[in-house]
């Protein structure tokens, strides 16, 4: 659902009222139970935020983000709330070094939002930026890689260029560019075009078209080709080229930065043609990470987004106006009250209890587990030889792997080709090449040309790259020339064969004939 600015504006004004029937029936409609706990993630709002770098005890950063959020905020704002959040934490590792995100916003904004949530009958528990979701995301990602992977990952409003290496995260830094002004151009074309809900259907432009080139027809009944938003779109991609470069500059060494891999991830992994449009402006190479928009069946890229960031544990890292911080306060103070009094009451008299029924069940435990003891050591032993087994069983496929290595179907290959050319298309050559381990097939051939839209040849190269048997499909060359006063298009393709292990991993491991259950046979 998409309003207007002015809409916002004025529901800003109002403390949110507005909106409490939509949210309401929002709840509703989600099966929401009346003083139901939840969390208010904000996106593309005014909240103040700032990644930070820090050595030393996690109490220092407090200090910090105090002293670097007060000047951000005017004496006019009055009191405001401040929350730290450790991004590269993992379960059971704590160092010195570590990515902070500082998020901060005024105690009237807060309440506002909590008063919103309040009046639709359910509990919050706090408020954070989306931004915090995807940073932590990102950063526990990276914090687990052991080589080097240097990755921009592209959200809504937001993006990120970080680095992981030796499950470290050494580069981590946020920019205030993400999908939205690629969203918002194509909605001015498509406004001035006439088209109504020109929100929703910009959004849906943007990843079925990305970065189209100047011919390609991204809607034919209102006219617009890659000519009519090329214009609006560049200066979108040369402020996200830009920040990309900066970070890399004050990031990585000078002799590291021509040599290095940005990997596209996040929602700009399914832009068609962003990576390629980005390369224009950067040295280094950039390429599409594991997203893609047909991993996910064509889903709405946005749900995709959000349910990839719903498994973040906030805790206690959340903005909470001082009206909630004191009702928690409270809440608290009365449920230690409670506890202690019955505490003191029932330990007493549960004491005596207690140590006469943990002798008597000490007593009956010790008879009873003597069989059980039996039964894990015979299953340690039983453990330790399957455990010994498969490794043997990957030694032996890896040795298998590296003496078969792999195959490519070339003759399946020609078949698909030949299938996927018409009669105004003729091959002139067809080698099959080696190139850093991988299969190639090195195409050269003509197409008769009807008129200068015609796309036999793009038709051509989205079949094969379409087909499982190939997995990348290359354009060494296409040019136009003229031969007894009619076009021909010759071209000039390296296609890219999957290739598989020659080797079969069927292998079953079957006990000896003559083992029996006491010498260690097992199913």
């Amino acid at each position: 659902m998409w309003y207007s600015p002015e809409f916002w504006a004025d529901a800003e004004a109002s403390g949110y009222k507005t909106l409490d029937h939509w949210l309401g029936r929002a709840f509703t409609s989600m099966g929401l139970k009346k003083k139901t706990p939840v969390t208010v993630c904000l996106s593309g709002t005014s909240l103040r935020t700032e990644v930070s770098h820090h050595a030393g005890a996690g109490r220092a950063v407090y200090g910090h983000a105090h002293a670097t959020m007060a000047e951000q905020f005017d004496h006019r704002d009055g009191l405001y709330q401040v929350a730290v959040s450790r991004l590269d934490a993992r379960p059971g590792i704590e160092g010195d070094d570590a990515w902070y995100y500082i998020s901060a916003e005024s105690d009237s904004v807060l309440d506002a939002l909590v008063a919103f949530v309040e009046r639709a009958g359910l509990v919050c528990r706090g408020i954070t930026g989306l931004g915090l979701m995807h940073a932590r995301a990102v950063a526990t990602r990276l914090a687990g890689m052991v080589e080097a992977k240097l990755v921009c990952d592209v959200g809504e409003h937001e993006s990120i260029v970080a680095m992981g290496v030796d499950h470290t995260v050494p580069l981590f830094r946020p920019f205030n560019v993400g999908l939205a002004p690629f969203v918002d151009a194509y909605a001015r074309v498509l406004e001035q075009a006439g088209a109504g809900e020109s929100l929703s259907r910009a959004r849906a432009f943007v990843f079925s078209h990305g970065i189209p080139s100047r011919d390609d027809m991204i809607d034919e009944s209102l006219g617009l080709s890659g000519r009519s938003i090329l214009p609006v779109l560049q200066p979108v991609i040369q402020r996200l080229a830009v920040e990309i470069k900066n970070t890399l500059r004050f990031g990585l060494n000078d002799g590291a930065i021509d040599s290095a891999r940005v990997e596209l991830d996040g929602l700009a992994a399914r832009v068609p043609g962003l990576a390629a449009a980005l390369s224009g402006y950067i040295t280094c190479e950039i390429s599409c990470g594991g997203s893609s928009e047909r991993a996910h069946g064509g889903a709405e890229p946005s749900a995709c987004y959000v349910d990839a960031l719903r498994g973040e544990t906030l805790g206690d890292n959340l903005l909470r106006p001082l009206r909630l911080v004191r009702q928690h306060h409270q809440k608290l103070f009365n449920k230690c009250l409670r506890v202690g009094a019955v505490t003191a009451a029932l330990v007493l008299g549960a004491e005596a209890l207690l140590a006469f029924a943990d002798i008597r069940n000490t007593t009956t435990e010790l008879a009873s587990l003597r069989p059980r003891l039996d039964a894990v050591e015979r299953f340690n032993q039983q453990s330790g030889d399957a455990v010994t087994l498969a490794a043997d069983l990957s030694a032996v496929r890896g040795a298998i792997d590296e003496r078969m290595g792999d195959v490519a179907r070339w003759g399946p290959g020609l078949a698909v080709i030949a299938r996927s050319m018409d009669e105004r298309t003729h091959l002139l050559d067809c080698r099959g090449i080696h190139e850093s381990g991988r299969a190639w097939y090195r195409l050269s051939g003509e197409v008769d040309l009807q008129g200068p839209e015609d796309r036999t040849l793009g038709i051509l190269l989205d079949a094969i790259e379409a087909d499982p048997m190939f997995d990348a499909v290359e354009l060494e060359s296409a040019r136009v020339e003229t031969r007894n006063s009619a076009a021909v298009q010759r071209f000039i393709v390296r296609v890219r064969l999957v290739t598989q292990p020659a080797a079969p991993h069927s292998v079953v491991l079957a006990a000896p004939a003559s083992a029996t259950a006491g010498e260690g046979a097992g199913p």
